[in-house]
């Protein structure tokens, strides 16, 4: 299916439930953002030098802002999923599973992993060259939306299931990319602010992607035209 087809469908998949979409990705950016937030404090708290050096004996205040940082870390891994869970929903009963943010969060350590597999196979690749890296970062693309869907493979089938979706398709998935430069450039102009606004979009548009290279997308009800 053309990038078009997908945007429209993704359209289609949020009439009538923007704002809820809107409001479920803020909060998910809130909690994933937690971990840098607490990072930044714990900086602040350690008093650190101009060299970026850790004074001797760590304040208790930052030990606990750093533990926190920890913890939000290996959270935000299965709310990640989660969010990929959400559209998924969404696309397929019309409307979105409730609490699908923590809905992985029995699954904490299996999306961790995954999290922790992608990263390194992404940056093995990028080893070699930035062009291989970004060829494994496409391939692994879908891995998220396969774990989300079905929650108790490993995690490496997970991967490997997203390398058989993109097989012949990592083009279709850079052109789909590409179509929102426009959308990207208005959010840098607005600071990121409208990246909030968009990514309702970004995401119901992945999620028709997923379903379209799983040739089930005519199943979930909103594949449209135009």
């Amino acid at each position: 299916m053309e990038a078009k087809e997908l945007r429209a469908s993704a359209r289609k998949a949020l009439k009538g439930g923007y704002w809820k979409a809107f409001w479920f990705c803020l909060l998910v950016c809130v909690l994933m953002g937690l971990s840098s937030v607490f990072l930044h404090l714990t900086s602040a708290v350690l008093g650190l030098n101009s060299d970026g050096e850790v004074p001797s004996g760590m304040d208790v205040a930052g030990l606990v802002l750093l533990v926190l940082a920890i913890i939000a870390g290996i959270l935000k891994a299965p709310i990640s999923v989660g969010m990929k869970k959400y559209f998924i929903s969404l696309f397929r009963n019309g409307k979105a599973e409730k609490g699908a943010a923590f809905s992985m969060m029995g699954k904490l350590w299996r999306c961790f992993w995954l999290e922790i597999l992608i990263g390194i196979k992404t940056f093995l690749w990028s080893l070699l060259f930035i062009i291989p890296g970004i060829i494994a970062a496409i391939n692994y693309s879908q891995a998220k939306y396969v774990l989300a869907e079905n929650p108790d493979l490993k995690a490496r089938e997970a991967i490997d299931r997203s390398k058989h979706l993109m097989k012949g398709h990592k083009w279709d998935y850079v052109y789909l990319c590409l179509t929102f430069i426009g959308w990207l450039l208005l959010c840098i102009v607005t600071c990121g602010i409208g990246l909030l606004f968009l990514a309702p979009y970004l995401e119901s548009a992945f999620a028709a992607f997923y379903f379209d290279r799983k040739g089930s997308l005519s199943e979930t009800g909103v594949q449209a035209k135009g």
